[in-house]
């Protein structure tokens, strides 16, 4: 909790026996109390901090005063004797003021003004990060990891201690019996972390903001996504009640969830804009990228930020697409979030329309019209029919001769065009690659095609 107001008008409500807001109290305090004992004039305080029994203050010129139980040297006044009544200076490091405070249940940590970090209170668990496990009755530095390091913020729960540096590297150190430092691994209360460890972040992700309690952290990235590690279930947003080990991006369990969306931002006040980030699909994740019209295909779809936690999803297209560039939208119902890929996706028209006569006999040349063809295109009469010898014309036209009837049982024969190398073949609307051997009916017209069929030899000889 942060304030800027004055010194003489600060109130909290507090409830308690021991001095923690200043005064010694016998019953509850639930109206305000001004919190003067002790404190210099002319300050004005800009944070608070509260523990179990005891209050700490930051005022703006960098000192810190505390009230309330020092039992395990929690407010590091250099013994585990209570403050008196009223605020007593808490004594820094040699030369340094303070800058941010956070508490925890018996602990206090302070960012100081060269970015370093102190801690006093409680060792159990490894909360202090001085690589023991014991109480330390005065504020003192711990080392932070890497080289040249500032904090910039600090969280603490419970049993756990993080600090985000200036370079957004989160570092934590505590209790880890449910992998809540994302490090792949947990770790028994007897055998805690007690040094800042930095945290892994999925794909090298700079950190926005985080937050922690006892069994589990959260952490917001720049790029808007909400990230869960430690103990499973509805505190991780997650549908699972199983842990999870290392951070992992969170399942939304409602749409008002879903609704906090947006990149995370960080403004000159400090305040953020935080949500989970849309969907992204970039050239090459689409997988084929063409079609022929009239069928199905199963698209792989590559990204990032597919729900739930998904990088790969498929989907089916529709048979109805028209012949053209098509969008691929990838839309996360449940933020209301899309990712597009213009133009990523091509129907081709690969068909027959029509041929230039549906009745014929053996020696006639039909003239198949369509779209999509190539030089490799042959025709066939009737499924499994041969492939006939076809002239390329143009991508819509073919021309093929007629030849002799498959089977004298069979009339009337469907015309596949198939395109030898890939073995596809066009599609046609109803009715329009129908082919009929058939005699005509008129008497002239008969002998005139009883004499051609001389001539070419037809029927065959038995």
């Amino acid at each position: 909790m942060s304030v800027c107001v004055t010194v003489f008008t600060v109130r909290l409500y507090f409830g308690g026996r021991v001095p923690q807001f200043g005064t010694v109290l016998t019953t509850p305090q639930r109206t305000p109390l001004l919190l003067a004992s002790g404190l210099p004039a002319g300050q004005t305080v800009t944070q608070v901090c509260a523990m179990k029994d005891a209050t700490v203050l930051l005022l703006d010129n960098g000192d810190l005063y505390g009230t309330g139980s020092n039992a395990n040297g929690r407010l590091g006044l250099g013994s585990s004797v209570s403050s008196a009544t009223g605020y007593t200076k808490i004594a820094l490091p040699a030369g340094r003021t303070a800058t941010t405070i956070t508490c925890s249940y018996w602990n206090l940590a302070v960012i100081l003004d060269d970015g370093s970090l102190a801690t006093c209170g409680v060792g159990a668990s490894g909360l202090l990060g001085d690589g023991t496990t014991a109480d330390r009755f005065t504020l003192e530095t711990v080392a932070l990891p890497g080289t040249g390091r500032r904090a910039a913020s600090l969280q603490m729960s419970f049993d756990t201690f993080f600090v985000r540096s200036t370079d957004g590297i989160i570092s934590g150190t505590g209790s880890n019996i449910k992998s809540q430092f994302g490090l792949g691994y947990t770790s028994s209360s007897s055998n805690p972390i007690t040094v800042l460890t930095d945290m892994p972040i999925p794909d090298g992700a700079t950190v926005a903001w985080f937050t922690c309690a006892t069994v589990t952290t959260l952490v917001y990235t720049t790029d808007g996504r909400l990230l869960a590690v430690g103990q499973g279930g509805p505190q991780l947003f997650a549908t699972s009640l199983s842990d999870r080990l290392v951070l992992t991006e969170s399942d939304l369990l409602t749409p008002q969830l879903g609704r906090l969306k947006g990149a995370a931002t960080t403004g000159t006040s400090g305040s953020l804009a935080w949500g989970l980030a849309a969907p992204t699909l970039g050239g090459g994740g689409v997988s084929p990228v063409t079609t022929f019209a009239g069928r199905s295909v199963t698209l792989t779809l590559t990204g990032t930020h597919f729900r739930p936690e998904a990088t790969v999803v498929t989907c089916t297209t529709n048979p109805a697409l028209q012949p053209g560039s098509h969008d691929v939208v990838v839309t996360n119902t449940d933020i209301g979030l899309s990712a597009t890929l213009a133009g990523g996706f091509t129907v081709s028209c690969f068909g027959v329309s029509s041929l230039s006569a549906t009745v014929g006999r053996p020696g006639d040349v039909i003239t198949v019209t369509g779209c999509g063809f190539t030089a490799t295109c042959k025709v066939q009469l009737g499924t499994g029919g041969s492939l006939l010898a076809t002239t390329f014309l143009s991508a819509t036209s073919l021309r093929f001769v007629v030849p002799a009837q498959p089977s004298a049982a069979t009339v009337t024969y469907t015309v596949f065009v198939t395109e030898t190398v890939t073995g596809i073949q066009a599609l046609s609307s109803t009715g329009a690659a129908l082919f009929s051997y058939a005699r005509l009916s008129h008497p002239l017209q008969d002998i005139a095609h009883s004499k051609r069929d001389l001539e070419i030899g037809w029927p065959p000889p038995s």
